[in-house]
């Protein structure tokens, strides 16, 4: 995850060192936000399972 926020840091100061314009600077910074917020998503309901206890739901003992 701090991968993708050095990546989103470092496409953001290159897109203010090289101007580009607005619609390709946008798609560019929006892309590994979209990952990193998914990620986000995806641990925060793994989370909600562990503390729910749906784990001990599946065992057979």
């Amino acid at each position: 995850m701090a991968l993708m926020l050095v990546i989103e840091a470092f496409l953001a100061w290159a897109l203010s060192t090289e101007p580009a314009p607005l619609g390709i600077a946008v798609l560019l910074l929006s892309i590994p936000l979209v990952f990193l917020v998914g990620a986000l998503l995806a641990l925060r309901q793994r989370i909600r399972e562990i503390k729910g206890g749906e784990i001990d739901d599946y065992r057979n003992d």
